[in-house]
């Protein structure tokens, strides 16, 4: 019985080849956008989960609050460490992160290194760090001692027979520029080698280093409460209350350094992060890394069940059409006395058998678009064919095959054979809402996607093109890297360019760039009433050509000058603002005060964006600062051969800076890198919403073909009484576009909703306009006529003799 089962159900597939192959297309299409999705999400659910102790590990965060501003951010002071093991019995071990970049040397070989972490002896336990051979603890105790993983490990110690393919370094040395007083590098004991840490982590490294050379280096920070750069992670004990113990941290700021923060006008609070919900939840002032948003994830993961949805409309639409096709087929096996059971699993088994190929076509090419897909995401993806993903995806399978035949399985076997086999099946007006029904459902899902691509790419065009306040165009910047060579020889390197390189119009060295977030600093000074108030102002430290270079607007008062190295300040328009100097000219001599020293304030200029555009622009300060402190030259230029002024400024450098690294980025490919997130965003939303307007048009074809196969005799009287082809297209295509004129409404507030939601996390945004939904409208009834019509008119043009010697 089974076998006839299987053979009736190949006899269908073959006749209805068609249906079959559109059905096949969309379901896997459909579904390989689900099993791409689903990985992708599994990745990023997955990060720091890999921690045997992430269930006790708590980040410690900090909120500073100086006057009416407060920021929040991951780093905190070096005492909070050992203070909250001291205090808090609840708490087990506690371990600082100091995350650097910096050049490292060795013989003959020089790279920069990101993720160089100086850390405590506790980080090996905390986080199931072991070293290869040792112990990492005791490695890590003395200054200036390193442990490096394998891939430097390969980099600097390469072995050609050895296994791993590095030799031994322990009691090697390494020279790096960073916590080296003299800026000339300071050398490094290698300890030994740890393995590689897994990508999703919300932190990495290449070297650990002792966080005893900080200290050495540093000694002024372990009694400095106000200084937040580093990172301090907790292990509570095994049946310790995290809410316990958060609500015990409130008192703890006061008790440990209240007289501290009175004096900077600052007021501390901290909070436990569960390790495991930094990187989705977590988006403070100077994070780790740029973190993911669970809001993507979930964005996604209903971009992929809407995917799922049309593909399951179109089956369940397609089958239940085809099922009139077998009306006869039916009241003859009823009249031959076949039970409706054996009815009931042949349309069931037909339905799951198109699912379960279609189920292993997509898990098959979702495999092999795998690699593809990583390097497009920056990611790395689990197998499609492990049970995690391959579970809820025959699920999935199970349930859209049990859909879309049972309606007809039902249906049509309990109706009565003679209400079959005299055609009353075929003009049910049920079977014909439920049909209408699915379609405008499929349209309004593909609309709401269109209107949502429309949205997102018009932000990122106005992202783009936003005046950031500063010319980003022609700005080329240049590693400092910590070289002593290069600080001392600063001002020479600088005359250089400008006397003999005619491209090489302005040159400014910084601490930092103005991209990516600033540091900030307390500063006192005075408001529009003349009183005395402190706050907390983002900084900038430069030297007396940067507001030029950059191309920053002067708006009130004068440039830098040289005298100003002590004492001046220019402040920009929110700064003012906040200040409540109105108009902000009434700024200018105004006594300021910051760690630079006392002075006056010289000059406002215009808002610069520093921080993307998902951030406001806040109060930011400006001040001239040495060379000595300088990680970055800035140079703006103005040539049409990019290439050659390239070569010509490394050759400059090269003289001037013989054993320096030549590093260099263009700020548009910086900035660009802000944005990396949100243009992954933008063009995955643009492939899926594609992917769902070409389901939603395979749907439509079949059943637009379905419905025009059971008009043709009526197709056929029409051109016989004198219809034209116009007529009778316009007659077959008006059902079908009234349906889609409907999903417009029915999509239209619903993306509205949506598309606002998404555009609150941004600062900077555009208004939503009717242009977007008018064309995602437009294009939906664009495609949806061109199906429908192409199908139509093929139909119009059949000679009607033939049409109506059909039964």
């Amino acid at each position: 019985m089974l076998g006839n089962y299987f053979k009736v159900a190949f006899r269908v597939f073959t006749k209805a080849k068609g249906y079959t192959l559109l059905n096949i297309i969309g379901l896997t299409t459909a579904l390989v956008c689900v099993c791409l999705i689903a990985a992708w999400s599994a990745y990023e659910l997955s990060y720091d989960q890999f921690f045997s102790k992430h269930e006790r590990i708590y980040r410690v965060a900090s909120s500073v609050q100086t006057g009416d501003n407060i920021s929040r951010q991951a780093v905190t002071a070096f005492p909070l460490a050992n203070a909250l093991e001291k205090d808090f019995p609840e708490i087990e071990q506690v371990a600082r992160l100091d995350i650097n970049d910096c050049i490292v040397r060795y013989q003959d070989r020089q790279f920069e290194e990101d993720g160089v972490l100086f850390v405590d002896p506790a980080f090996a336990n905390i986080f199931d760090v072991n070293m290869l051979d040792g112990s990492l603890g005791s490695a890590l105790q003395e200054p200036y001692h390193v442990v490096i993983t394998e891939s430097i490990a390969r980099k600097y110690f390469p072995s050609a027979d050895d296994p791993k393919g590095y030799r031994n370094p322990a009691g090697e040395t390494l020279i790096m520029f960073v916590y080296d007083p003299d800026s000339q590098g300071a050398s490094y004991a290698v300890r030994g080698v740890v393995p590689d840490p897994p990508a999703n982590s919300h932190f990495s490294y290449s070297i650990l280093g002792s966080f005893s050379t900080i200290e050495a280096v540093l000694p002024e920070a372990r009694r400095n409460w106000l200084n937040d750069r580093i990172y301090t992670y907790a292990l509570l004990e095994e049946n310790a209350s995290a809410e316990t113990l958060a609500d015990k941290l409130d008192a703890f700021p006061e008790r440990r350094f209240g007289a501290e923060m009175r004096e900077q006008n600052r007021q501390y609070q901290f909070a436990l992060q569960p390790l495991t919900d930094i990187h989705l939840y977590s988006q403070l002032e100077d994070e780790v890394q740029a973190n993911g948003d669970i809001n993507t994830i979930i964005v996604f993961m209903t971009i992929g069940l809407f995917i799922l949805l049309i593909a399951a409309i179109n089956y369940i639409n397609l089958t239940t059409a085809w099922s009139l096709e077998r009306a006869k087929e039916v009241g003859v096996k009823k009249v031959l006395g076949v039970p409706r059971r054996q009815i009931v699993i042949q349309f069931l088994l037909e339905a799951s058998l198109i699912a379960f190929l279609a189920f292993g076509c997509a898990v098959l090419l979702a495999e092999w678009l795998r690699p593809a897909f990583q390097e497009w995401a920056g990611v790395t993806l689990e197998t499609m064919l492990s049970f995690r993903l391959l579970a809820p995806l025959l699920f999935l399978t199970v349930l859209i095959g049990c859909l879309s035949g049972i309606y007809p399985a039902l249906f049509i076997s309990g109706m009565q054979s003679a209400q079959i086999l005299k055609g009353r099946f075929r003009t049910s007006p049920t079977g014909i809402l439920v049909r209408k029904s699915l379609i405008i459902a499929q349209f309004s899902i593909t609309i709401v996607l269109l209107v949502g691509i429309g949205v997102v790419n018009s932000q990122m065009g106005f992202m783009s093109n936003k005046d950031l306040g500063f010319k980003q165009e022609g700005l080329l910047v240049l590693k400092v890297n910590g070289y002593a060579e290069i600080k001392d020889n600063y001002q020479a390197f600088k005359d250089d360019l400008l006397t003999n390189l005619p491209s090489v119009t302005a040159v400014a060295g910084s601490r930092g760039t103005i991209t990516g977030g600033l540091g900030d600093d307390p500063a006192q000074t005075v408001d529009a009433l003349g009183k005395t108030v402190m706050l907390n102002l983002d900084r900038q430290r430069v030297d007396a050509d940067f507001r030029k270079t950059y191309d920053i607007d002067l708006l009130h008062g004068r440039d830098f000058v040289e005298t100003d190295s002590i004492g001046g300040y220019m402040i920009n328009e929110a700064a003012a603002h906040l200040l409540g100097w109105e108009p902000v000219s009434e700024s200018i001599g105004k006594p300021f005060e910051s760690e630079n020293g006392a002075g006056e304030i010289v000059g406002v200029v215009r808002d610069f964006h520093y921080d993307g555009l998902h951030s406001a622009i806040g109060p930011v300060m400006l001040y001239l600062t040495p060379p000595s402190t300088f990680s970055r030259i800035s140079l703006r230029l103005e040539s049409v051969d990019i290439l050659a002024a390239m070569n010509q400024i490394e050759a400059t450098w090269r003289r001037h800076f013989p054993t320096a690294l030549f590093q260099y980025e263009f700020m548009n490919e910086r900035l660009a890198g802000q944005y990396r997130s949100d243009l992954f965003f933008a063009n995955i939303f643009l492939a899926f919403v594609a992917i769902s307007l070409l389901i939603a048009s395979l749907g439509l074809l079949g059943l637009a073909s379905f419905m025009i196969r059971q008009k043709t005799r009526e197709i056929g009287i029409r051109k016989v009484l004198g219809a034209s082809v116009t007529n009778i297209v316009s007659v077959i295509s008006s059902g079908f576009m009234r349906l889609v004129l409907l999903a417009n409404v029915i999509a239209w507030p619903i993306a509205a909703l949506i598309m606002n939601n998404w555009l609150e996390n941004f600062a900077y945004r555009i208004d939503l306009s009717w242009q977007a939904f008018v064309l995602a409208g437009a294009l939906a009834f664009s495609v949806a006529m061109v199906t429908v019509g192409v199908q139509a008119i093929r139909a119009s043009l059949v000679n009607p003799i033939h049409a109506l010697k059909q039964d």
